[in-house]
């Protein structure tokens, strides 16, 4: 029985292997230096609210309580609280707002920051709201934005009758 294939001479061989080997190496290498390199970017100190809880008074005019727990490790200055409606147009906004701490009774007029990994509420005083176009029994959502630009956002249903 006579063969008539040629088998691949050892020099071929042997440069395939050394390009096989190469490429495992550089695969191993870039696998083992991605895993073990610190990262390239990692985010410090960094204000995160989460709206926890929405609550509406009306006793002596309108009053939006909204309960917020600042999940980051900076204190998240509050610079403004919105109100739109489910179409997403704004329906009323303010930057008059105080932040309390949980468990204040009395809240400080001059206070608008939210420490880290605590809650707090943010009040808002609105006053006379029979001219705003609030529909009782409507869902709106509310928006905080705080000084760094972070916004979180949560749906509420209007319970006042105007």
């Amino acid at each position: 029985m006579k063969y008539t294939t040629r088998a691949v001479s050892p020099i071929v061989a042997t440069v395939i292997l050394v390009i096989i080997t190469t490429a495992a190496a550089l695969l191993l290498w870039s696998w083992i230096s991605g895993v073990i390199s610190p990262p390239t970017s990692s985010v410090t100190n960094m204000d995160r609210l989460r709206i926890t809880g929405i609550k509406l008074e009306a006793i002596n005019g309108a009053k939006l309580i909204v309960y917020v727990h600042n999940m980051g490790n900076a204190p998240a200055e509050v610079l403004q609280l919105s109100i739109f409606d489910v179409n997403g147009n704004l329906v009323d906004t303010t930057t008059n707002i105080v932040v309390c701490s949980s468990n204040d009774n009395v809240c400080n007029d001059m206070n608008r920051v939210v420490a880290p990994n605590s809650i707090a509420r943010i009040e808002w005083s609105m006053g006379d709201v029979s001219n705003r176009g609030y529909m009782y029994g409507y869902i709106y959502f509310v928006s905080i934005v705080t000084a760094s630009g972070f916004e979180t956002r949560s749906s509420f249903v209007w319970s006042i009758q105007t």
